[in-house]
This record gives C-alpha cells, sequence and structure tokens, in this order.
C-alpha cells in the first residue's frame, strides 16, 4: 500500500487529464485491491494478478479490472436519475430509488471483458500506437444485480422504426477537439433479451464508483464497451449510435488498414465478444518440476455461447489433454466464464511450451496464432494461447 501512498501525492503533478479531480484518483484506488495493477491513473485503468483472477468464480469487486475513457464521476445517489427517449412513445425520467422500488430486481452472472484483452501479444507482432497494453486479464466475473432492460422498453413503448438501442454515460471523455459522454449502442433485438439489465448491484453491494455507481447497463454476450457505466440515457434509434466509441473505437480492421491509411466509416462495429482462453497458472517464464503440473486459467465463449472443453498441451500441441471445467457450469451461471483447472505430466527437463485451446457450443475453435488476427486497434485476439516454462529436475 506504500506504492498507492506514494502515487497519491503525486497524482496532481503526473495526471495530464483535464477534468480530473485530485481526489477522484483516492477514491478509486481506495475501492481496489491494493495488489491490482494499474496501467493509467487518469483515465483510471487496472488489471488484477493473474493469481487473484484465477483464484475465484465470481472476481471480488476489488480485484475486478477497470477499464474507463474519461473521468469517474462521483455520482450521489439521491439526486440522480436516468432518461429514455428518442423513438419511444412516451419519454422517461427514472430515479434509482424508482428503479428499485416499481420493478423486479433480477440477477445475471457474466463477465466483462475488454476487447483490448490479451493485446500484448498483438503488440509484439507490429506497432499498436498508444493503445493500453492489457496482458489476459482485462476480464472479470461478476453477479450483477438490477431491472430487465425489456421491462424499461415495454413502459416507454418502443416505436417501430427503431433498430438500436444507445447509452450515453455521465463521464466526459475529450476526443477530436470535442467533450462529450461516453456512450455505444446494441441492436434492438438484442436488448430485449432477458439477460440485458440496468445493474445497481455488483457482488450483493452497490456498485463501486469505478464500475459505474449508481447504475449502469450490463450486456452479457457483448464487448464491455457496450455495457456503459454511470447511466445517462438511453435513446431508442433507427441506427447505430454516433459517438466516437461506436464509429471510430471499438471497431474491427482488416491487418492491411493502418492509422495512416484508415477509412472510420468502414470497420465492423464490435458486439459479441468472441471464443477465448488462457493459462494464468504457471506464468511465462516460470521454472517447474518435472513431474504432475497444475494449469490453471479462464475460458469464454461471448454471446449466448457455452464453452464445452478446453485442451492443454505441452508438447507444441502433439498431445492435448482435456481440463476440468470447474463446479460452476450449470444454468445460473450460462452467461458466465469457465475457470478450468488441468494436471499434466512433464516428462524431461528443459525448455517446453505450454498452450490451451477451447471450443464452444457452435464448436468454434482459437485460431492457431496471434499474427492470424492482427488489427492496427489491437482489438480482439482470441489465439491460442501459450506460454514458455522451463522444467528442471525434481
Amino acid at each position: 500500500s506504500n506504492k498507492h501512498s506514494t502515487n497519491r501525492q503525486s497524482i496532481s503533478t503526473v495526471s495530464t487529464h483535464p477534468l480530473i479531480m485530485s481526489d477522484e484518483y483516492s477514491i478509486l484506488t481506495a475501492e481496489k485491491s491494493p495488489k491490482i495493477h494499474i496501467l493509467c491513473k487518469s483515465p483510471f485503468n487496472a488489471e488484477p494478478t493473474k493469481e487473484d483472477l484465477v483464484s475465484e468464480y465470481i472476481t471480488p469487486s476489488d480485484k475486478f479490472y477497470v477499464r474507463s475513457h474519461g473521468n469517474v464521476p462521483i455520482v450521489e445517489e439521491k439526486n440522480y436519475s436516468f432518461k429514455v427517449e428518442g423513438l419511444v412513445d412516451n419519454s422517461f425520467s427514472c430515479s434509482l430509488q424508482d428503479l428499485k422500488q416499481n420493478y423486479e430486481r433480477v440477477k445475471v452472472v457474466a463477465p466483462l471483458q475488454c476487447a483490448g484483452n490479451r493485446r500484448r501479444e498483438l503488440k509484439e507482432i507490429g506497432s499498436l500506437g498508444d493503445e493500453l497494453v492489457w496482458e489476459e486479464q482485462a476480464i472479470s466475473n461478476a453477479e450483477w444485480e438490477g431491472v430487465s432492460l425489456k421491462k424499461i422498453l415495454e413502459k416507454v413503448g418502443v416505436q417501430k422504426e427503431a433498430k438500436y438501442v444507445e447509452f450515453i454515460g455521465l463521464d466526459t471523455v475529450e476526443k477530436e477537439g470535442k467533450k462529450f459522454g461516453y456512450g455505444g449502442s446494441i441492436d434492438l433485438e438484442k436488448a430485449l433479451r432477458d439477460e440485458v439489465i440496468l445493474a445497481y448491484h455488483m457482488n450483493g453491494k452497490p456498485l463501486l464508483h469505478a464500475h459505474g455507481f449508481p447504475l449502469r447497463v450490463v450486456v452479457p454476450g457483448y464487448v464491455a464497451a457496450r455495457s456503459i457505466k454511470w447511466l445517462d440515457k438511453i435513446v431508442l434509434r433507427s441506427d447505430p449510435s454516433e459517438n466516437y466509441f461506436q464509429q471510430k473505437s471499438y471497431k474491427m480492421f482488416p491487418p492491411n488498414v493502418l492509422a495512416e491509411n484508415v477509412n472510420w466509416s468502414e470497420g465492423f462495429q464490435l458486439s459479441e465478444s468472441s471464443l477465448s482462453s488462457v493459462i494464468l497458472h504457471p506464468k511465462e517464464g516460470d521454472e517447474v518440476k518435472v513431474g504432475k503440473l497444475e494449469v490453471k486459467g479462464w475460458a469464454y465463449a461471448g454471446g449466448q455461447r457455452r464453452i464445452i472443453r478446453v485442451d492443454v498441451s505441452a508438447d507444441e500441441g502433439k498431445h492435448w489433454s482435456q481440463a476440468d471445467l470447474g463446479e460452476y457450469q450449470n444454468e445460473e451461471n450460462k452467461f458466465g466464464w469457465v475457470l478450468w483447472n488441468a494436471s499434466i505430466e512433464i516428462k524431461e527437463a528443459g525448455p517446453f511450451q505450454l498452450a490451451c485451446r477451447c471450443f464452444d457450443s457452435s464448436w468454434n475453435a482459437q485460431p492457431e496464432e496471434p499474427k492470424g488476427v492482427w488489427n492496427f486497434k489491437g482489438y480482439m485476439n482470441n489465439a491460442v494461447h501459450k506460454i514458455h516454462l522451463v522444467a528442471h529436475q525434481k
């Protein structure tokens, strides 16, 4: 915690973000485990350690990764309300108290994963500009509670021209000389599914400031960029959001498109997460003993899909053995991730490669190499995860 206290004292000199309040950083670090790795102080971005992430199926809130693009609004619950407008029969404004009193509370277990998770492997292949270099921990799994978005949309009456639901947050971002609230949209069909909620609780308690207090959107199965925090308004639209984070950021481009030749009107606006799995224990470069090796990691299918199998190999993919998918494979966790574990035999001393791969209920598989999925924004790396270890005789 000494590290954090020095950080706090120097934050005013370190911060370049015009919107930060000097006490915002101390509020955020106080919410988070002292072990969390802070990638950027302002905007506040952090990922848990591999050990912390793999140790509990429901990630404790203080260890849940944080992705922010602007300031973190410190909002008072009693003054808070959000609006619903656009292509609706009746515009609507609702306080948190109204939401809690008048709508049934529902629960969904779901991870959120940054589209830039595992960016480090892509950066080793080619430059990614100043994008944040996440390892494998820009994902965490929580139990969210709140109100079904479908119930709110039923109340306001969705007009037939509406095809998209836009969410705008209270956080202020500055891009291209303009200041605006972070935003994005999802298609109406997804928005009407039961799992999409307006969440006010995370792991049984009110949301942390870093995670959207007092109210956020949770869109299970989609990249976390669409799960807007600090919800300010919901807008029903005939087209996707015009927000920077829908039109420029969080878009997928082919490998021959680069920052200098990109046409922003092209590219694919990211929605569902893709299938991925990683090894969290042991870690790259670890020294291990010949004999039984315990291997642990996460796997996640995205969309409405489920993980069916996770394989582990210690001989560059010649032989694979199956991992145990853990005890949480049930209806309640159908949108959750998998924390898998495997015990494999290391037969001889020397350097070796450990790899994991997974398959989902559509029998999708992970691409073999990160170079096949490289893109200049460093999104959606879901290649087979490989780490290099050295085995010693006991």
